[in-house]
Protein backbone atom coordinates (compact mmCIF):
# COMPACT_ATOMS: atom_id res chain seq x y z
CA UNK A 1 0.00 0.00 0.00
CA UNK A 2 1.18 3.55 -0.68
CA UNK A 3 2.56 5.23 2.44
CA UNK A 4 0.30 8.26 1.93
CA UNK A 5 -2.71 5.96 2.10
CA UNK A 6 -1.72 4.50 5.47
CA UNK A 7 -1.21 8.03 6.81
CA UNK A 8 -4.96 8.54 6.42
CA UNK A 9 -5.73 5.62 8.73
CA UNK A 10 -6.38 5.90 12.45
CA UNK A 11 -2.99 5.91 14.23
CA UNK A 12 -3.69 2.79 16.28
CA UNK A 13 -4.72 0.85 13.16
CA UNK A 14 -1.76 2.11 11.14
CA UNK A 15 0.61 1.02 13.94
CA UNK A 16 -0.95 -2.44 14.08
CA UNK A 17 -0.72 -2.82 10.31
CA UNK A 18 2.95 -1.84 10.27
CA UNK A 19 4.08 -3.71 13.41
CA UNK A 20 1.69 -6.67 13.44
CA UNK A 21 -0.83 -7.89 16.02
CA UNK A 22 0.66 -8.43 19.47
CA UNK A 23 -1.84 -10.92 20.93
CA UNK A 24 -5.12 -12.71 20.22
CA UNK A 25 -7.41 -9.83 21.20
CA UNK A 26 -5.28 -7.34 19.27
CA UNK A 27 -5.44 -9.60 16.21
CA UNK A 28 -9.22 -9.94 16.39
CA UNK A 29 -9.94 -6.23 16.77
CA UNK A 30 -7.34 -5.02 14.31
CA UNK A 31 -8.45 -7.46 11.62
CA UNK A 32 -11.85 -5.81 11.78
CA UNK A 33 -10.32 -2.32 12.04
CA UNK A 34 -7.94 -2.76 9.11
CA UNK A 35 -10.75 -3.93 6.83
CA UNK A 36 -12.91 -1.02 7.95
CA UNK A 37 -10.17 1.56 7.41
CA UNK A 38 -9.16 0.23 3.99
CA UNK A 39 -12.78 0.11 2.90
CA UNK A 40 -13.22 3.69 4.14
CA UNK A 41 -10.27 4.65 1.92
CA UNK A 42 -11.99 2.98 -1.08
CA UNK A 43 -9.51 0.09 -1.37
CA UNK A 44 -10.88 -2.83 -3.40
CA UNK A 45 -11.76 -6.10 -1.64
CA UNK A 46 -9.11 -8.06 -3.51
CA UNK A 47 -6.40 -5.62 -2.43
CA UNK A 48 -7.64 -5.67 1.16
CA UNK A 49 -7.19 -9.44 1.17
CA UNK A 50 -3.64 -9.06 -0.12
CA UNK A 51 -2.86 -6.52 2.61
CA UNK A 52 -4.16 -8.91 5.27
CA UNK A 53 -2.10 -11.80 3.91
CA UNK A 54 1.04 -9.64 4.08
CA UNK A 55 0.01 -8.43 7.55
CA UNK A 56 -0.21 -12.07 8.69
CA UNK A 57 3.55 -12.38 8.26
CA UNK A 58 4.14 -9.68 10.92
CA UNK A 59 1.73 -10.94 13.57
CA UNK A 60 2.67 -12.58 16.88
CA UNK A 61 1.46 -15.91 15.49
CA UNK A 62 1.67 -16.46 11.76
CA UNK A 63 -1.27 -18.38 10.34
CA UNK A 64 -0.67 -20.92 7.64
CA UNK A 65 -1.74 -19.85 4.17
CA UNK A 66 -4.92 -21.92 4.42
CA UNK A 67 -5.77 -20.56 7.89
CA UNK A 68 -5.07 -17.00 6.75
CA UNK A 69 -7.42 -17.37 3.80
CA UNK A 70 -10.19 -18.76 6.02
CA UNK A 71 -9.75 -16.43 8.99
CA UNK A 72 -8.71 -13.24 7.22
CA UNK A 73 -9.79 -13.30 3.59
CA UNK A 74 -13.16 -14.96 4.22
CA UNK A 75 -13.77 -12.39 6.95
CA UNK A 76 -13.44 -9.63 4.33
CA UNK A 77 -16.39 -11.15 2.44
CA UNK A 78 -18.42 -11.39 5.66
CA UNK A 79 -17.56 -7.77 6.51
CA UNK A 80 -18.81 -6.44 3.18
CA UNK A 81 -21.90 -8.63 3.19
CA UNK A 82 -23.03 -7.24 6.55
CA UNK A 83 -21.87 -3.64 5.81
CA UNK A 84 -20.04 -3.49 9.14
CA UNK A 85 -19.06 -0.28 10.93
CA UNK A 86 -16.50 0.40 13.64
CA UNK A 87 -16.08 3.28 16.06
CA UNK A 88 -13.10 4.32 18.17
CA UNK A 89 -14.83 2.96 21.28
CA UNK A 90 -13.98 -0.60 20.21
CA UNK A 91 -10.28 0.35 20.04
CA UNK A 92 -9.94 2.23 23.33
CA UNK A 93 -7.51 -0.34 24.72
CA UNK A 94 -5.11 0.34 21.85
CA UNK A 95 -5.51 4.09 21.51
CA UNK A 96 -2.16 5.87 21.08
CA UNK A 97 -3.62 9.17 22.32
CA UNK A 98 -5.71 8.30 25.40
CA UNK A 99 -5.52 11.89 26.67
CA UNK A 100 -6.64 13.45 23.41
CA UNK A 101 -4.85 14.43 20.24
CA UNK A 102 -6.18 11.84 17.82
CA UNK A 103 -8.26 13.58 15.15
CA UNK A 104 -10.39 10.46 14.76
CA UNK A 105 -11.39 10.21 18.41
CA UNK A 106 -14.64 12.09 19.11
CA UNK A 107 -14.58 14.80 21.77
CA UNK A 108 -16.61 13.75 24.83
CA UNK A 109 -19.77 15.77 25.31
CA UNK A 110 -19.42 18.49 27.93
CA UNK A 111 -22.50 18.71 30.10
CA UNK A 112 -21.59 22.00 31.76
CA UNK A 113 -20.05 24.49 29.35
CA UNK A 114 -19.61 27.76 31.20
CA UNK A 115 -18.75 31.26 30.09
CA UNK A 116 -15.62 32.94 31.54
CA UNK A 117 -17.87 35.84 32.59
CA UNK A 118 -21.43 36.46 33.79
CA UNK A 119 -23.92 36.75 30.95
CA UNK A 120 -26.20 38.81 33.19
CA UNK A 121 -23.40 41.31 33.94
CA UNK A 122 -22.43 41.44 30.28
CA UNK A 123 -26.01 42.06 29.12
CA UNK A 124 -26.54 44.73 31.78
CA UNK A 125 -23.31 46.49 30.78
CA UNK A 126 -24.05 46.41 27.04
CA UNK A 127 -27.68 47.52 27.39
CA UNK A 128 -26.85 50.41 29.73
CA UNK A 129 -23.48 51.63 28.50
CA UNK A 130 -23.01 50.54 24.89
CA UNK A 131 -26.28 51.46 23.19
CA UNK A 132 -27.33 51.67 20.37
CA UNK A 133 -25.02 48.73 19.45
CA UNK A 134 -25.29 47.09 22.86
CA UNK A 135 -28.55 45.24 22.13
CA UNK A 136 -27.16 43.48 19.06
CA UNK A 137 -23.90 42.78 20.87
CA UNK A 138 -25.83 41.09 23.69
CA UNK A 139 -27.85 39.07 21.16
CA UNK A 140 -24.68 37.85 19.47
CA UNK A 141 -23.12 36.84 22.80
CA UNK A 142 -26.19 34.72 23.58
CA UNK A 143 -26.17 33.15 20.12
CA UNK A 144 -22.44 32.34 20.23
CA UNK A 145 -22.82 30.72 23.65
CA UNK A 146 -25.82 28.71 22.45
CA UNK A 147 -23.87 27.52 19.41
CA UNK A 148 -20.92 26.56 21.63
CA UNK A 149 -23.21 24.29 23.65
CA UNK A 150 -24.97 22.90 20.57
CA UNK A 151 -21.67 22.01 18.88
CA UNK A 152 -19.97 20.91 22.08
CA UNK A 153 -17.16 23.35 21.25
CA UNK A 154 -14.47 23.38 23.92
CA UNK A 155 -12.90 26.73 23.08
CA UNK A 156 -13.29 27.89 19.49
CA UNK A 157 -16.74 28.48 18.00
CA UNK A 158 -16.76 28.32 14.21
CA UNK A 159 -19.57 30.20 12.48
CA UNK A 160 -20.00 32.41 9.43
CA UNK A 161 -21.71 35.78 9.13
CA UNK A 162 -24.56 34.34 7.08
CA UNK A 163 -25.35 31.80 9.77
CA UNK A 164 -25.17 34.45 12.48
CA UNK A 165 -27.51 36.68 10.48
CA UNK A 166 -29.95 33.78 10.10
CA UNK A 167 -29.80 33.01 13.84
CA UNK A 168 -30.48 36.65 14.74
CA UNK A 169 -33.51 36.61 12.44
CA UNK A 170 -34.75 33.28 13.78
CA UNK A 171 -34.22 33.93 17.49
CA UNK A 172 -34.66 37.70 17.81
CA UNK A 173 -36.76 38.54 14.72
CA UNK A 174 -34.31 41.11 13.32
CA UNK A 175 -33.24 40.94 9.67
CA UNK A 176 -29.94 42.81 9.73
CA UNK A 177 -27.35 43.80 7.20
CA UNK A 178 -24.20 41.62 7.49
CA UNK A 179 -22.23 44.84 8.04
CA UNK A 180 -24.17 45.43 11.26
CA UNK A 181 -23.36 41.89 12.42
CA UNK A 182 -19.70 42.38 11.61
CA UNK A 183 -19.58 45.76 13.34
CA UNK A 184 -21.11 44.30 16.50
CA UNK A 185 -18.64 41.39 16.48
CA UNK A 186 -15.72 43.78 16.17
CA UNK A 187 -17.06 45.85 19.06
CA UNK A 188 -17.38 42.69 21.18
CA UNK A 189 -13.73 41.97 20.48
CA UNK A 190 -12.76 45.54 21.33
CA UNK A 191 -14.63 45.30 24.65
CA UNK A 192 -12.80 42.05 25.48
CA UNK A 193 -15.77 39.63 25.35
CA UNK A 194 -14.46 37.57 22.43
CA UNK A 195 -11.34 37.11 20.37
CA UNK A 196 -11.28 36.22 16.68
CA UNK A 197 -8.90 33.26 16.70
CA UNK A 198 -9.42 32.11 13.10
CA UNK A 199 -10.27 34.14 10.03
CA UNK A 200 -9.70 37.79 9.29
CA UNK A 201 -11.14 40.66 11.25
CA UNK A 202 -13.46 42.84 9.18
CA UNK A 203 -13.91 40.49 6.20
CA UNK A 204 -16.95 39.02 4.49
CA UNK A 205 -15.43 35.75 3.32
CA UNK A 206 -17.69 32.70 3.06
CA UNK A 207 -15.43 30.73 5.38
CA UNK A 208 -16.46 30.59 9.01
CA UNK A 209 -14.47 32.56 11.51
CA UNK A 210 -13.44 31.14 14.88
CA UNK A 211 -14.42 32.97 18.05
CA UNK A 212 -13.22 32.37 21.61
CA UNK A 213 -14.80 33.84 24.74
CA UNK A 214 -12.45 35.95 26.88
CA UNK A 215 -12.50 36.42 30.70
CA UNK A 216 -14.23 39.80 30.59
CA UNK A 217 -14.95 41.68 33.82
CA UNK A 218 -17.01 44.81 34.23
CA UNK A 219 -14.90 47.77 35.26
CA UNK A 220 -16.11 49.37 38.46
CA UNK A 221 -15.83 53.14 39.00
CA UNK A 222 -13.44 54.08 41.80
CA UNK A 223 -13.21 57.26 43.90
CA UNK A 224 -10.26 59.42 42.86
CA UNK A 225 -10.74 62.52 45.07
CA UNK A 226 -13.30 64.70 46.81
CA UNK A 227 -14.96 67.32 44.61
CA UNK A 228 -16.61 69.42 47.29
CA UNK A 229 -17.38 69.84 50.95
CA UNK A 230 -20.30 67.42 50.93
CA UNK A 231 -19.45 63.79 51.62
CA UNK A 232 -21.91 62.77 48.91
CA UNK A 233 -20.01 64.50 46.10
CA UNK A 234 -17.14 62.50 44.63
CA UNK A 235 -15.14 62.55 41.43
CA UNK A 236 -14.92 59.05 39.97
CA UNK A 237 -13.14 57.41 37.10
CA UNK A 238 -12.90 53.94 35.69
CA UNK A 239 -9.80 51.86 36.33
CA UNK A 240 -8.92 52.26 32.66
CA UNK A 241 -9.09 56.07 32.94
CA UNK A 242 -6.91 56.02 36.05
CA UNK A 243 -4.24 53.94 34.31
CA UNK A 244 -4.11 56.49 31.50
Amino acid sequence: MPEKMTDKMRPCVKAALEDGAQNKDHLKKMTFAIIFELNRLNIEKSEIKMVLMEWNQKNYRKLTEGEAKRQLCDFVEWFFKHECKMSCNALNDYCLFPNGGCRFKPIPYQENIELPFSMLDAESFLMSERMPHGYLMACLLKILFKIQREKNARAIIYIGLRTLRARVLDEFRHDLDPKDILRALNKLEEEGFIRITHGERGTFSKRANGYTFQPWTRQQPIITHMCGNSETHYCVATKEAVSL
